[in-house]
């Protein structure tokens, strides 16, 4: 009797162990099977040659030389890891090598996004979410540099979500990400802006006499993190991209996934938006500081169709803990043998 006990109790936590592999290799799977269409995007052309530029004359373009009506203006490649990764898969296997490259990225995301979202939530939920972020995120899954930071991304968020829901110290070993971050792709300024959430939750979760402590906690790692983002071979200067890319006003709506969502028609976006919402209104309560890093992620998503790969990517990750205490996640035994909710914080601000 003992051993069938021992049995049904092992059993869940293979499976669970087993589950982001699973999603991984059939996400990567699915993609080689619809490879063509990772490679359906002209940016991809112009990344690869830009990195065949940069492998060519060991430097990196200080001028465009690739434009017609901006040729020989000052430029920065603030993409140029990812391009060189781009040029040398190319190199070494063409077009098959560049479709392997960021189907491995992507599911490799979605791989940690699944482990991560599993120490909150059940096996089913997490799936359900996981299809859902897969939903999103499909219109976005092209071979460009962006799919190459989302394992970063992924793994950034939910450090900081990790600290947020143990009231934990933050997390110095990921600031080395940032470092990789900064050099493959612009976005590198999201990872600085979701520090101020994690650091904002610690300061609410505790009186205003811990306030200074928690400050000095987390004044130092801010610095660092911003000292990691510069860390590229023009500084700073990156992290102003997008701001830069933002002041060109009415001329992004020139670009189709730079525009706001179309709600003219019935469309994927809007029907997980309308089952999100619904399935918040069955008595969830979200922490403050989650609620509005939510609803700043749902603005970006509205505001321009390529930030849906935000929402569905970071807000689960926000979402998971509130979640699992709602509707049952983990269940496992301590110690003592009785049954308690796994990596649950004593309490939830």
């Amino acid at each position: 009797m003992s051993d069938q006990v021992v049995h049904s109790e092992v059993q869940p936590f293979s499976a669970r162990a087993a589950l982001p592999w699973l999603v991984s290799l059939g996400v990567y799977g699915l993609l080689l099977i619809l490879g063509p269409r990772l490679l359906n995007d002209p940016d991809s052309y112009s990344h690869i040659e830009v990195g065949r530029w940069i492998i060519a004359h060991g430097t990196l373009p200080a001028t465009d030389p690739f434009s017609f009506s901006r040729h020989g203006a000052p430029w920065i490649t603030f993409e140029w890891l990812s391009e060189v990764i781009y040029a040398a898969a190319y190199a070494l296997a063409g077009w098959p090598g560049v479709l392997v490259v960021g189907a491995a990225a992507i599911a490799l995301a979605f791989g940690l996004f699944t482990f991560f979202l599993l120490r909150e939530l059940s096996p089913t939920q997490t799936l359900l979410m996981v299809i859902v972020a897969v939903i999103l995120l499909a219109p976005h899954m092209l071979a460009r540099p962006h799919v190459l930071v989302l394992p970063l991304m992924v793994t950034w968020a939910a450090a900081l979500v990790r600290c947020m829901d143990c009231r934990g110290p933050p997390p110095y070993w990921a600031l080395p990400l940032l470092v990789v971050w900064a050099n493959l792709h612009g976005s590198v300024v999201l990872a600085l802006g979701l520090i101020g959430p994690a650091g904002l939750e610690a300061l609410l979760c505790e009186e205003r006499s811990e306030w200074p402590r928690v400050f000095l906690r987390w004044l130092p790692f801010t610095a660092l993190a911003v000292a990691a983002s510069c860390l590229t071979p023009y500084g700073p200067e990156p992290l102003l991209m997008p701001l830069t890319t933002l002041g060109l006003g009415p001329a992004l709506g020139w670009i189709a996934e730079w525009r706001p969502q179309d709600f003219s028609h019935i469309g994927f976006f809007e029907l997980l938006l309308l089952a999100g919402i619904f399935a918040l209104s069955r008595g969830v309560t979200l922490p403050v500081v989650r609620a509005l890093v939510v609803i700043g992620l749902l603005h970006f998503a509205l505001a321009q169709i390529r930030n849906a790969d935000l929402l569905a990517m970071l807000a689960p990750l926000y979402l998971a803990a509130p979640l699992g205490r709602k509707f049952g996640g983990p269940i496992g035994k301590d110690a003592a043998g009785s049954s308690r909710r796994l990596n649950w914080p004593p309490s939830v601000c």
